[in-house]
C-alpha cells in the first residue's frame, strides 16, 4: 500500500465538509503534510463568492421531511411538482425552485445545485411529498466571499505534465476527493523526482461557487486563467477525482471530462487530458452524502491508480 494515502484521506475525512472553515483546515492539512517532507510549494490565492446556509426546512402537510440545501438563492418551494431527481443535470432546471433526490442514494445527496431554492431529500420521502395536499418548504442562504487557494507543487515552467485534484467536499468526502489529493500527495513525497517535469495542482473550490451555468470548477478555472501557456504546452493533462472504490477507469471522453474538469475552450486540451476515476454508477450510492467515508475505499484500488498514474509520470 502507498504509504500516506490512507492518513491523509482520514485526515481530511475528520474535517467533516470541507467548505469555508473545512477547506481552510484542509488547505492547512496539506501545507503541513508538504512542509514536513520538505517539498517546496507555492500558493495561489484568490476570492470567490460562495453559499452559506442559514435556515431551511421541508414540510408536507404538516409532517417535518428532513432535507438539506442545495440552491445558492433564498426563497420558498410550495409547489410539490417540482420535484425532481438530481440524476438529471442540473443544466437542464438551474433556475427552477425544486426538491430533488437521488433514486440511488440512501441518504440525502446533494448531487446538483441551483440558482434557485433547492432541498435534497432521501428517497424514502419522495412518495410523501407527491401525496401531501400542501408543501411548506425553504431556504435561506447568504452568498459570501471566501478566501480560496490552489496548491501548486513542482515545476511551473516547462512542466511535461500537470496532475490536478481538489480538496474541498461535499458532506466528508473521503472518496470525493480526498481520494485524488492523497495519491498526489504520497506519488510528491514518494517520487520527488518526477517534480523535475512534472507540477501538481492540488485545488480549492472546485465543488462549488456563484459561477453559471457550471458552478462546479472555479478553482480550475483560475489555475487556467494565469497559466494558460502552461496548459498550452504541456504533454498531458491528468484529473484525478473519486477512486478507489471500483476499478480505475481512465477516460477522455470528452461528456465525462467536463464533469470533473469544466475548463474554459477544454475542446482545446481534450486530446491530451487523462480523467482519472471510477465507476459512475458505482459513485452515485454515495455521491456528495453523509456514507461517502472511509469504508467505501479499497487499498487495492487506491494502489492500482497510484501505479498507473506513477507509470505515466514516469514515462
Amino acid at each position: 500500500m502507498m504509504k500516506y494515502t490512507k492518513k491523509i484521506i482520514e485526515d481530511l475525512t475528520l474535517i467533516g465538509e470541507r467548505q469555508l472553515e473545512g477547506e481552510k483546515k484542509a488547505q492547512k492539512i496539506i501545507e503541513t503534510f508538504l512542509t514536513e517532507q520538505n517539498i517546496k510549494f507555492c500558493v495561489q490565492e484568490y476570492v470567490t463568492q460562495i453559499p452559506k446556509y442559514l435556515d431551511w426546512g421541508l414540510k408536507a402537510d404538516e409532517h417535518k421531511i428532513d432535507s438539506l440545501p442545495c440552491g445558492f438563492k433564498s426563497g420558498k418551494i410550495t409547489d410539490k411538482n417540482t420535484i425532481l431527481s438530481s440524476l438529471i443535470s442540473s443544466q437542464k432546471n438551474f433556475y427552477d425552485a425544486n426538491i430533488n433526490f437521488n433514486p440511488l442514494c440512501d441518504f440525502i445527496s446533494r448531487s446538483n445545485h441551483y440558482m434557485a431554492p433547492a432541498l435534497a431529500i432521501n428517497k424514502k420521502d419522495v412518495q410523501r411529498v407527491i401525496d401531501a395536499k400542501e408543501i411548506d418548504g425553504f431556504m435561506n442562504v447568504e452568498k459570501v466571499k471566501h478566501k480560496s487557494a490552489n496548491i501548486l507543487v513542482g515545476n511551473l515552467n516547462n512542466s511535461e505534465y500537470i496532475i490536478f485534484s481538489h480538496y474541498d467536499s461535499i458532506e466528508k468526502g473521503a472518496v470525493d476527493n480526498a481520494s485524488g489529493v492523497a495519491i498526489s500527495l504520497n506519488i510528491i513525497a514518494e517520487e520527488q523526482g518526477i517534480l523535475e517535469k512534472s507540477l501538481f495542482v492540488i485545488a480549492g473550490n472546485e465543488e462549488i461557487s456563484y459561477d453559471e451555468t457550471i458552478y462546479w470548477g472555479h478553482g480550475y478555472r483560475v489555475f487556467q486563467k494565469e497559466y494558460s501557456k502552461i496548459l498550452e504546452e504541456v504533454k498531458n493533462i491528468f484529473i484525478l477525482d473519486s477512486f478507489g472504490y471500483s476499478p480505475l477507469e481512465i477516460t477522455s471522453d470528452s461528456a465525462i471530462v467536463r464533469l470533473g474538469f469544466p475548463i474554459k475552450n477544454m475542446e482545446i486540451f481534450i486530446d491530451k487530458i487523462k480523467f482519472f476515476t471510477g465507476s459512475f454508477e458505482g459513485l452515485m450510492p454515495f455521491y456528495h452524502a453523509e456514507n461517502d467515508v472511509m469504508d467505501k475505499i479499497s487499498d487495492s484500488y487506491l494502489q492500482e491508480c497510484g501505479d498507473e498514474l506513477l507509470k505515466k509520470l514516469l514515462m
